[in-house]
């Protein structure tokens, strides 16, 4: 025995040992008199061994190893020992037969039967760590007395001292075959491994009589998983089996509904044979095309093949979508709403890869296909084999019955659904509503239905597939007589006349008329009806109408338009009802409908709010609504007033307290005003100063040339004020006259000219006893530019003082303070006049005197005193000189002569003006909605 460890000795000289089926051995060895030192870290792998260890390895006992045994658990157990009253620590190394090949673990294997009768093999194996398994599932068989279990998985786990490996096997084929009852009939139900079950199985299991394995089918399938395998279960039914069947005798819509397995149906249809792409069966459809039968190719995809008459060509044709591949011109002497049997030839293109042989005709034969009931029936023309004595059927759906897909038959009983009867004035009608029943059937078995009720309309229903007729009988005895809204009278007659009757020669719209209780009435609508007739005669509804106003609305106006509202008169006859128009009443739309000579007259008005009490004081060109009947011609009024008519006042008077007339309100002018904060800009300013030195520069330098010209400006800034905000309705946008906060007219520039000028002295030249004959000079000199621009500035007077025009330099700008006897504009002003501001063209004459906008500051030092010697013990100084001037040049707006803003820059008037047209009216006048913003 594999021990590994001298210390330690096995407890018996006999170990535990334990025959296992197909010639194993288990062998047990228990080992004492070891140390802890024994099992720490360091030392425990010496005293426990290695999974595999032989046990013939490392005997103590010689000729005690056992062949093939090995290694597989290891323990120390430290159990109380009873006797010596203390734990004795034993170490337990179990070791079992393994080799290199798997050996059943047991003698028998473990077999079970499942719920759908398939029978499961297990069997477990064990084999020293590191063996593999090379059986294949679906092929390996399990070997000796059953082959018939095939491989279903295989679940091999290595612990490390020994490989256990699991196999499942199922029987294979067909392993249980049971009968089943879905609804009223008899099924077959299979179970079988690793193949799907065939109708020919089911029919070979069936004690139920038929024709051949063709007339069974999938019910249901059930597939499930056992390891690898799959276990087909499926339910087979003949075809045309009746499922469920029941009646509905209760309701007035006798009702038969049959549910059906796989039913069968014949179609017609045509063969077409020859070996080539258009080759196959092809169904005929319900209704024709272009006059002739139609066959079509039940394929799946968007697309199928087709046969049909191409009556623009003359010719019939075998295509799919707007493609053609054949053609025949040539009749079916049999039938010729059917394509020819002669005469096909092959249309010159291709498609797809095939070439225009493939798409040859050989032969037509029309047959009747007997067939299951395709999935989609839709145009298809078929019969079936289902009838029912005296009833109809009226629908074929889609249904099933416990999962099982079936067709449901629905079949009705003709029959007298409803019959309701109305009375309106003397008109009697009857409405009678029919399962397959005609008129004349209708009549026969209704006696509310006498000889001198007319059929006036016949109508068919369609609920879920079930169509009834509903029939309208009427008899008329009188007029029809009624008011309109607008109270005016109407007349509708029922006239029956011979079929023939010509009614265009007797009515006319808006011209036949009658006269209805002494009202003339004029013939506003007529209908015909002839649907549903027996043609026996013809039903005229003639409706008269007293021509005038139909209708009146009033609205309020638009939005944007308050103070107003909107009348709409609509009114039929030869002429419109109108109202007057005014500079307050103006006409904004306008229709007329013309149904077979009668008008009808819409005119739509926009108009001002009429006032809520009445004046007899009357100002001209106002308009007024007149509520009198008094004599209102003296201010352009009617005389006799009609009451609720307008008019336009021509001129102003008090008239007697009887003449009165509602004011109504103006369209145009202010209609609302409220104050608002709001934001406006505010110019900024530029001026141009001059500034003299000062601290150390100002009394180093002693001339007087020692100051600077620099810019000193505000920019545009924006303030917040309260202004006046007016909303009106204006006929034309009001002219600004003045723009207050406007800076658009108002910018300026400054150009800033820098000029610098330096002389110091240069080398000098001495004679060779040391005397100065020539020094030289240095000059350096500089100009500079630069322009700013700066909008929505004005540019304010500085502090120089005037000087003579003949000083003037040109291209600066200057302000006129005396004019003396200058001629300013010889000099670039538009006027003589003091305070004018202009551009110098040059230097002026005479004795007037200007003030420059610009500026200008001169800085002029002595930059440098070098001493140099002049010989013979004596010397002198070289000194430089340095100018700097800097000049600023204006143009642009500049301030008045008080200093304020220019008068281009106003603060009152229109601060902001919004127009938005909002309604324009039939003879083009256009309505703005005007918002005005002013200074409070």
């Amino acid at each position: 025995m594999s021990i590994g460890n001298a210390n330690i000795h096995q407890v018996s000289e006999i170990p535990e040992i334990t025959k296992l089926p197909n010639g194993r051995l288990r062998v047990v060895r228990r080992f004492n008199k070891f140390t802890r030192e024994d099992v720490d870290n360091a030392n425990y792998g010496s005293l426990l061994g290695d999974f595999g260890d032989l046990d013939t390895e490392g005997q103590q006992i010689v000729n005690q190893g056992y062949t093939n045994l090995k290694l597989i658990s290891v323990e120390v157990d430290s159990r109380f020992n009873a006797v010596t009253n203390n734990s004795n620590a034993v170490l337990v190394k179990t070791y079992e037969t393994l080799t290199s090949s798997f050996v059943q673990v047991t003698d028998e294997d473990q077999i079970e039967e499942l719920e759908n009768g398939t029978k499961r093999l297990t069997r477990v194996l064990r084999a020293q760590s590191g063996t593999t398994y090379t059986g294949d599932v679906g092929t390996t068989n399990a070997g000796g007395s059953n082959t018939s279990f095939i491989l279903a998985k295989s679940d091999l786990k290595d612990s490390g001292a020994f490989a256990e490996l699991t196999l499942t096997f199922l029987t294979s084929g067909i392993t249980n075959v049971r009968e089943d009852i879905i609804g009223s009939q008899k099924a077959i139900v299979i179970t079988k491994v690793g193949s799907e079950p065939t109708a020919s199985e089911a029919s070979s299991k069936s004690d139920i009589t038929y024709d051949g394995s063709s007339d069974w089918s999938i019910a249901r399938k059930d597939v499930s998983q056992e390891g690898g395998l799959k276990v087909y279960t499926y339910t087979f039914l003949l075809n045309n089996t009746i499922l469920s069947q029941s009646k509905d005798e209760q309701n007035s819509l006798k009702t038969e509904v049959i549910e059906v397995f796989n039913p069968q149906v014949t179609i017609e249809g045509l063969t077409l044979s020859g070996g080539s792409g258009l080759e196959g069966d092809y169904f005929k459809t319900e209704s024709l095309v272009n006059s002739k039968n139609y066959y079509t190719k039940p394929i799946s995809g968007d697309y199928p093949k087709f046969i049909e008459y191409d009556s623009g060509n003359s010719r019939w044709k075998i295509g799919q979508f707007n493609l053609t591949y054949s053609t025949s011109t040539d009749t079916n002497s049999d039938n010729p709403l059917d394509p020819p049997l002669t005469g096909w030839t092959v249309f010159t293109n291709t498609y797809q890869g095939w070439e225009a042989e493939d798409f040859e005709v050989y032969d037509i034969l029309f047959r009747e296909f007997d067939t299951t009931l395709p999935s989609s029936t839709s145009g298809l023309e078929f019969s079936h084999r289902y009838e029912k004595d005296g009833f109809s059927l009226v629908s074929i759906q889609r249904s099933n019955i416990d999962g099982i897909p079936t067709m449901r038959y629905t079949f009705l009983k003709p029959s007298i659904l409803s019959v309701t009867q109305d009375f309106v004035e003397d008109i009697n009608t009857i409405q009678v509503t029919a399962f397959s029943k005609s008129e004349a059937e209708v009549k026969t078995a209704l006696t509310e239905v006498t000889a001198n009720h007319k059929l006036i309309n016949q109508r068919e229903n369609d609920h879920d597939g079930i169509v009834t007729t509903t029939y309208t009988f009427e008899i008329n005895t009188s007029d029809v007589v009624e008011y309109t809204a607008n109270n005016r009278l109407q007349v509708t007659r029922t006239i029956y006349e011979s079929y023939d009757y010509d009614y265009d020669a007797n009515y006319n719209v808006g011209t036949t008329g009658i006269t209805f209780e002494s009202t003339a009435l004029k013939l506003s609508n007529l209908r015909v009806n002839k649907r549903g007739t027996t043609g026996t005669f013809v039903k005229l509804e003639a409706t008269f109408t007293e021509p005038g106003e139909s209708a009146r609305s009033e609205t309020t106006g638009p939005t944007s338009m308050p103070g107003t509202e909107q009348v709409t008169i609509t009114s039929s006859g030869s002429t419109a009802v109108t109202l007057t128009e005014t500079d307050d009443i103006k006409l904004i739309n306008k229709q007329q409908q013309n149904n077979n000579g009668f008008s009808t007259f819409v005119r739509s008005y926009i108009k001002g709010t009429d006032a809520t009490s009445t004046t007899n004081v009357y100002t001209s060109g106002r308009t007024y609504k007149v509520a009198s009947n008094g004599n209102y011609s003296s201010v352009g009024g009617p005389n006799p007033g009609i009451i609720g008519d307008y008019f336009q006042a021509t001129s102003g008077a008090t008239l007697g307290s009887g003449v009165t007339a509602y004011l109504v309100g103006q369209i145009i002018g202010d209609k609302v005003s409220y104050e608002n904060i709001i934001s406006v800009k505010v110019p900024g300013t530029v001026k141009c100063v001059t500034y003299d030195a000062v601290g150390d520069l100002a009394t180093n330098v002693t001339n007087n040339n020692k100051s600077q010209a620099t810019i000193e400006s505000v920019p545009p800034n924006t303030i917040k004020i309260k202004a006046t905000v007016t909303e009106s309705i204006q006929t034309s946008v009001p002219t600004i006259s003045t723009l207050a906060y406007n800076l658009d007219d108002i910018s300026c520039s400054v150009a800033r000219i820098g000029t610098a000028y330096r002389e110091t002295a240069g080398p000098t030249i001495s004679t060779g006893n040391g005397v100065i004959t020539i020094t030289g000079v240095q000059r350096n000199a500089s100009l500079s530019t630069n322009n700013s621009y700066y909008p929505g500035s004005y540019i304010l007077d500085n502090n120089n003082s005037a000087i003579a025009v003949t000083n003037m330099v040109k291209g600066r700008q200057y302000r006129i303070i005396s004019a003396g006897d200058t001629v300013f504009t010889n000099f670039g002003a538009d006027n003589n006049n003091e305070d004018t501001v202009f551009i110098a063209t040059g230097a002026g004459t005479g004795t007037g005197t200007v003030r420059d906008f610009g500026s200008e500051g001169k800085l002029t030092y002595q930059s440098s005193a070098t001493p140099r010697s002049t010989g013979d013990n004596t010397s002198t100084t070289d000194t430089g000189q340095s100018d700097t001037i800097t000049t600023i040049i204006t143009s642009g707006t500049t301030s008045q002569a008080n200093g304020s803003a220019p008068s281009s820059y106003s603060t009152s008037g229109t601060i902001q003006q919004k127009a938005r047209p909002v309604l324009t009216t039939i003879d083009g006048t256009t309505y703005y909605e005007v918002m005005k913003f002013s200074k409070s």
